[in-house]
């Protein structure tokens, strides 16, 4: 695995982690009561999350096991990926794609064990790009139902500003 996408992991475990902590400090009512005007709960947002890196972790496995001819990463995924990062911070709605839909999130969830299937999920995604020729690091590996093919550090990337996103966003539903 390349250094940078280790920092990379090393900085998403550590934001996992201490959103986490956050989060233990609240009760499981109040981590499961929806959000303002029905939105997701700080649960719901926390399994958005993990569904959100589990599926691109599977597309990415399933993608590579091919060993397919994909495009290297050039400019345009370069601007693909910073007009994603940037769309990240700003207040504006995106449908998230079906497969990691509301109806797919639980109503309710104990923090415990989400908390072990998330740590669970990360360390397989640091597993396998550990095992992972590095070669397809200069390849555009993910497709991104928003900004299209992106490398997998751009992936990693991604993951980051997601996931602060949608950090405050269950932060917010614990503040109503």
């Amino acid at each position: 695995m390349r250094t940078t996408t280790r920092a990379r992991l090393d900085s998403l475990d550590e934001q996992l982690e201490a959103f986490l902590a956050e989060l233990s400090t609240y009760s499981h009512e109040q981590l499961n009561a929806p959000g303002k005007n029905g939105g997701w709960s700080a649960m719901q947002c926390l399994h958005h999350l993990m569904g959100a890196e589990s599926n691109s972790l599977a597309y990415v496995q399933k993608k590579l096991s091919f060993n397919p001819k994909l495009p290297r990463t050039g400019l345009l995924s370069k601007l693909r990926a910073t007009v994603l990062m940037t769309y990240m911070y700003l207040p504006i709605k995106f449908k998230a794609p079906a497969y990691i839909a509301t109806d797919k999130l639980p109503a309710t969830s104990e923090l415990a064990a989400t908390a072990d299937a998330f740590r669970a999920h990360r360390k397989a995604l640091r597993v396998y790009l550990d095992e992972l020729d590095p070669k397809w690091y200069d390849y555009q590996v993910l497709k991104h139902p928003l900004a299209g093919r992106i490398s997998l550090n751009q992936m990693i990337s991604f993951f980051g500003s997601h996931f602060h996103r949608h950090q405050k966003q269950g932060l917010r539903a614990l503040a109503k």
